[in-house]
């Protein structure tokens, strides 16, 4: 308060607390950026402080077949769902049959495969939790 009001610096006040200044603010700043309302990027901040977000990741070869299953991490959603199983094995076990039904084609498309991990992701933990997280999906492909 003092390198804002130089004139207060050192005062004691009591008693009732009186208006003494207004500043005009010109927007929102996150990270040193200045956002809009409509920029979304706050209301995709809400939603992932009230939802969680989960990270689903996977590799695949260069014949578009999976290396492993896909992983999951998790933030800002509980460790144990409705089945009392981690949530990230249940994710991680739904993500990977969905995965093993899928054809090809599929699998050759970037759009299908994020959106189907997406879906699923998000079904899943809502089945789980109750809530469906913010989902990120991450797909390596090795050439």
């Amino acid at each position: 308060m003092a390198a804002a009001f130089p004139q207060y610096a050192g005062k004691l006040f009591l008693g009732v607390a009186e208006f003494l200044h207004q500043l005009a603010i010109t927007g929102a700043f996150i990270n040193g950026v200045q956002v809009g309302a409509l920029d979304g990027v706050i209301r995709d901040r809400i939603r992932m402080a009230l939802n969680g977000h989960a990270t689903v990741t996977m590799i695949l070869d260069a014949d578009d077949e999976p290396l492993g299953e896909p992983w999951v991490d998790l933030m800002g959603l509980p460790e144990t769902g409705r089945s009392n199983a981690p949530l990230v094995d249940v994710l991680e076990q739904d993500l990977s049959q969905w995965l093993n039904r899928q054809k090809a084609a599929t699998l050759r498309d970037d759009d299908k495969l994020n959106d189907g991990l997406k879906k699923v992701a998000r079904q899943s933990s809502y089945d789980e939790i109750g809530k469906k997280p913010e989902v990120t999906v991450v797909v390596s492909r090795l050439s």
